[in-house]
C-alpha cells in the first residue's frame, strides 16, 4: 500500500471573492491511498504493531477506519477486527466482510463496550498479543500541518475540519504547536448529529477536554446539526470536483455560512479570520465499493 500524505492543497477562488476572503485553501485528504485521511493513522498503527509483533488489531469502526486499516495491514501478517453498529448499510457491511478478518456486529448505542472487552471478543489463545486501536495514534496527524506548512504561502488564521472521533483534530492542533503556528492559527472542529453517539466514548470526551486547554490552540468544537439533506449541503457548499463525505461536507457549509454571515455584518474574520484552510477529510473507498460512491 502506497504510503500516505502529500494531498494536495487547492485553492478556491470563488470563494475568496465570494466571501471577501484573501485566501481559502482545501486540504484534500480524498487523494491519500483509501480516499481518507485515516490513512495516516492506519499507516502509524501498522508500522508501531509490526516492531512490537502484534496479532490481532481490533477497532470500533463505522467503515472508513477498519477499511483503511485492513488495507494498510493485509501484508503485515496482523489481522483486523471490525466491531460494527448493527444496523450499518449492508453495503460497507459486506466490504467490510471482505477485507478484515472478523466483523462483529453488536449495538453500539446499547453500550460504551471498554478496551478489555473488545479485546475479548477477538482473542483466541492466551498468548495473542492483541491492540485496540479505535483511538489514539494521533500524532498521525500532525504531518497536515507539515504539509500546509511547506505548501502554503503563508500562515493561515484557522485550520477548519470534522471532529469524527477527535484524534485527528487532536493530532492537527499539536502539528499547529510544532510548526509554531498557535500565536495566530487556530483549529476548528464541527460535528452534526450524525457523530454525537460518538462523543459518548470516554476517548472522545477526553479530546474534547484536552482541546479545550488553554495551551491549544482550538476553539470548542461547534455543533452544524442541520435539516437541510445531505444532498443539498454537498450541492449548496461543496466545491465542485471534491470527493467529500458527510461530516466533511457539513465543515464546507460551516465555513462558508459563518463567512458570509461575518461578511454581511461587516465583521473582519470574526470566526475565521481571513486565511482559511479547510481540511477535507475525504470519501474512502468502502463506501464506492459499498455502491455509495459521491459523484
Amino acid at each position: 500500500m502506497k504510503a500516505p500524505g502529500n494531498t494536495p492543497c487547492i485553492r478556491l477562488p470563488e470563494w475568496e471573492s465570494t466571501l471577501g476572503l484573501d485566501g481559502i485553501w482545501v486540504k484534500d485528504e480524498s487523494a491519500n491511498p483509501t480516499g481518507t485521511y485515516k490513512d495516516r493513522r492506519s499507516a502509524a498503527i501498522v508500522q508501531q504493531a509490526t516492531k512490537q509483533l502484534v496479532d490481532k488489531l481490533v477497532l470500533i469502526s463505522a467503515g472508513n477506519a477498519a477499511y483503511s486499516l485492513a488495507k494498510y495491514a493485509e501484508d503485515s501478517g496482523i489481522e483486523v477486527h471490525a466491531v460494527i453498529d448493527r444496523n450499518l448499510t449492508a453495503g460497507i457491511k459486506s466490504v467490510l466482510q471482505r477485507v478484515c478478518k472478523q466483523v462483529i456486529e453488536v449495538e453500539l448505542g446499547a453500550k460504551l463496550l471498554q478496551s478489555d472487552e473488545l479485546i475479548a471478543m477477538v482473542r483466541t489463545s492466551p498468548g495473542e498479543l492483541i491492540w485496540n486501536v479505535s483511538n489514539g495514534f494521533h500524532d498521525a496527524y500532525k504531518q497536515i500541518v507539515l504539509e500546509l506548512q511547506r505548501d502554503l504561502p503563508h500562515q493561515p488564521d484557522s485550520i477548519a475540519m470534522p471532529f469524527g472521533g477527535g484524534e485527528a483534530m487532536v493530532g492537527v492542533a499539536l502539528g499547529v504547536a510544532d510548526a509554531r503556528w498557535q500565536d495566530r492559527t487556530t483549529v476548528v472542529g464541527f460535528h452534526n448529529n450524525q457523530s454525537e453517539r460518538l462523543k459518548t466514548s470516554a476517548f472522545c470526551k477526553a479530546y474534547v477536554t484536552y482541546l479545550r486547554a488553554d495551551k491549544m490552540p482550538c476553539t470548542p468544537v461547534i455543533d452544524m446539526t442541520t435539516s437541510e439533506p445531505l444532498d443539498g449541503v454537498q450541492r449548496n457548499y461543496v466545491p465542485a470536483g471534491l470527493r467529500v463525505e458527510e461530516a466533511g461536507s457539513n465543515t464546507f457549509q460551516a465555513v462558508r455560512v459563518f463567512a458570509h454571515n461575518d461578511r454581511q455584518e461587516n465583521k473582519v474574520g470574526n470566526h475565521f479570520g481571513k486565511n482559511i484552510v479547510i481540511v477535507n477529510s475525504g470519501y474512502g473507498k468502502v463506501l464506492e465499493e459499498a455502491g455509495m460512491a459521491n459523484t
